[in-house]
C-alpha cells in the first residue's frame, strides 16, 4: 500500500485551512471596511470614502452598509437619497455639497439602525419632543429617525451652517449637540 491516501488527506486539510483562513480574512476586512459601494463614478466612490472617514474621525464607528448609486431618482422614490434594508440609495448625480450632505444623512440612517436601541429611541423622542420614530403617516420632519439622521450627518460633517444645517425643528446648535451626545455617547466631533 502506498501513502497516497494519507498524502491526499493532508493536502485536502491544508487547502481547506488555507481557504478558511482567506475567508475569515476577507470577512474581517469587509467588517472593518464597513461600507461597500455599488456603482457610481470614481468621484462618487471617493465621496463615499470621504464620508466613511468622517464617521471614523468622529469616533462613533463606521456604519456597515452598502451605498448604491443610481443614474436617476427612480431608485430613490424620486428623492436624492433613500435608506432601506441596510442600503443607502444615492440618486444625486453630481458630487457637490448637497450630495455630500445627503450621503452623510443616508449613511447616518445605517449607523442609527445598528447602534440605537428601542430604549434609546424613546429617550431621543422625549428629548426632541416627538411622538413617533418612523411612522410614514407623519410628516418627515416629525419622525425621530429623520431627526437622528439629520443630526448625525450634520455632526460628522463638521457642523457647518447653510445647506448643512439640519432641516428639522429645534436645530439650534446646543439642541443638536445634546441630541448627538444622547445618540452616540460622544460630544460633537472637532
Amino acid at each position: 500500500m502506498s501513502d497516497r491516501p494519507a498524502m491526499d488527506t493532508r493536502r485536502w486539510i491544508v487547502r481547506a485551512a488555507l481557504v478558511a483562513g482567506i475567508a475569515v480574512g476577507l470577512v474581517g476586512w469587509r467588517a472593518d471596511a464597513g461600507i461597500t459601494i455599488s456603482g457610481g463614478t470614481r468621484a462618487q466612490q471617493a465621496m463615499v470614502r470621504w464620508a466613511g472617514e468622517r464617521f471614523a474621525d468622529a469616533g462613533i464607528g463606521v456604519p456597515s452598509l452598502e451605498v448604491r448609486f443610481h443614474r436617476d431618482r427612480s431608485g430613490c422614490e424620486d428623492r436624492l437619497g433613500l435608506f432601506e434594508e441596510n442600503v443607502a440609495h444615492i440618486c444625486a448625480l453630481y458630487v457637490n455639497e448637497m450630495s455630500r450632505r445627503d450621503l452623510l444623512h443616508e449613511m447616518a440612517h445605517g449607523w442609527v439602525a445598528s447602534h440605537v436601541s428601542v430604549s434609546l429611541e424613546n429617550r431621543f423622542l422625549r428629548l426632541r419632543h416627538l411622538e413617533t420614530w418612523n411612522d410614514y403617516d407623519v410628516e418627515w420632519e416629525a419622525r425621530g429617525t429623520e431627526h437622528a439622521a439629520e443630526i448625525i450627518g450634520w455632526a460628522v460633517g463638521g457642523q457647518p451652517e447653510g445647506i448643512w444645517m439640519p432641516s428639522i425643528p429645534m436645530n439650534d446648535p446646543p439642541q443638536l449637540a445634546a441630541a448627538y451626545e444622547l445618540l452616540t455617547g460622544h460630544p460633537l466631533p472637532d
